[in-house]
C-alpha cells in the first residue's frame, strides 16, 4: 500500500550511515530494534535488502555491535524486552545468527 511504501521510504532516508537508527535522544540499541521488528513484519529482508544497507552495513550489523561481553544487549531493560521480540517473532530470519540470539534465557 502506499502508506507502507511511505513508512518505507522514511525509514530508508532516516538509517544512519552505519546501519543503526536514533531517537530524538541520538542512536541506541532501541530505536534500532523497534525498526528491525517493524520492518521484519512487513517482510523486509533486513540483511538483504539494499535499501537498509548502509556503507555495507545492515540493521543487524548495527544491532551486533551493541552487545556485550556476556552476550547481552546493551544495559537498559527496555531493549533487552525489545530484542527477544525480535528473537521470538522473528527466530528464522536470524538462523544463521542462533549462536549469538540464542544467549537469551
Amino acid at each position: 500500500s502506499k502508506t507502507v511504501n511511505n513508512a518505507l521510504d522514511y525509514l530508508q532516508k532516516t538509517q544512519n550511515d552505519n546501519g543503526g537508527f536514533s531517537s530524538t535522544d541520538g542512536e541506541n540499541c532501541e530505536s534500532t530494534a523497534q525498526v528491525l521488528i517493524a520492518l521484519c513484519s512487513m517482510g523486509v529482508a533486513v540483511d538483504t535488502d539494499s535499501r537498509f544497507i548502509k556503507n555495507g552495513n545492515t540493521i543487524i550489523d548495527r544491532l551486533l555491535s551493541y552487545q556485550n561481553a556476556d552476550g547481552g544487549f546493551c544495559i537498559h531493560p527496555v531493549c533487552q524486552i525489545r530484542l527477544q521480540v525480535v528473537q521470538v517473532r522473528y527466530d528464522g530470519i536470524f538462523e544463521s545468527r542462533r549462536g549469538i540470539w540464542g544467549t537469551f534465557g
